[in-house]
């Protein structure tokens, strides 16, 4: 799916933009907001088993996604696929950026 979703870079790039808006940014901060975004969605939304699988605390996990909900300006749980394909699609597209 991902190499369907990717081929062409540019749509990829603005579908990442338009689903994540400012969780695509590249700092650090951002990076990890989006990582732990990207694990709750893929355990099913269940916050304890993402801090188990990050190796972090549930409530690290919470103010994470609270960050990620403001940069999404929707609830984290809203667009799953859609998020879930853009969150995969950002390191396609950041990857190509750099290179």
């Amino acid at each position: 799916m991902i190499c369907l979703a990717s081929a062409d870079l540019e749509a990829a790039r603005e579908f990442v933009e338009c689903e994540l808006r400012g969780l695509a940014a590249e700092d650090d901060q951002t990076r990890r907001v989006a990582a732990t975004l990207r694990v709750f969605l893929e355990e099913g939304t269940q916050r304890r088993r993402t801090a188990a699988r990050l190796g972090i605390h549930a409530n690290t996990v919470a103010l994470r996604l609270r960050s990620a909900e403001e940069l999404l300006e929707r609830p984290a749980t809203a667009r799953i696929p859609e998020t879930l394909l853009a969150l995969t699609l950002l390191r396609v597209v950041h990857d190509a950026d750099r290179g």
